[in-house]
């Protein structure tokens, strides 16, 4: 949450000239609602559940022999950017699909980088809105601490984003994956 998923994800794949998917965006498709609809509607444990069946869809669809693409030396390369909201890997069928289907990146952002662009525009968020700078300061470091070990462990490139521009770190990630 507020690690700059959506933006890397978009300029990624624009780089790497790849499709691009936002989960939660695929979620909002394929509900009809959006995702504080959901939130208010079913609540928090219905939307992971959602993510899950997405993550599923998604890998079926786009993890398939007719998808994968080769390079002139015969090494596949990226052909989907997959955007997933920062509570996806909490879920452990979630985590295991994303862990053994693609090559999940980890944004790594300090507390204060999250608190400086979560503090701006946090009324739209569900876990967050209503929440003073203090208390989100607070729900930061405790689910930065609670998601940390399900980030790092099903993530094969961690990108540490403090003090880096969107290029620098869309940059980093290309070079792991040559």
């Amino acid at each position: 949450m507020g690690a700059g998923k959506s933006t890397i994800a978009k300029r990624l794949s624009y780089q790497l000239g790849c499709r691009l998917i936002d989960m939660d965006a695929y979620i909002v498709s394929k509900s009809g609602r959006t995702i504080p609809q959901i939130f208010k509607e079913e609540g928090e444990a219905a939307f992971r559940t959602m993510e899950r069946e997405a993550a599923r869809e998604i890998v079926a669809r786009y993890n398939t022999p007719e998808e994968k693409k080769l390079d002139a030396n015969g090494n596949e390369y990226v052909t989907l950017v997959l955007s997933l909201g920062g509570g996806a890997l909490t879920g452990s069928e979630t985590a295991q699909v994303i862990k053994e289907n693609t090559i999940c990146v980890y944004l790594k952002c300090s507390v204060d980088l999250l608190l400086q662009r979560l503090a701006e525009g946090h009324s739209e968020r569900p876990l967050i809105m209503n929440k003073s700078r203090e208390e989100l300061r607070e729900y930061i470091a405790s689910t930065l601490a609670l998601r940390n070990p399900s980030y790092i462990g099903n993530s094969r490139i961690i990108v540490e984003c403090d003090g880096k521009s969107a290029a620098d770190i869309c940059n980093e990630i290309i070079g792991h994956l040559e």
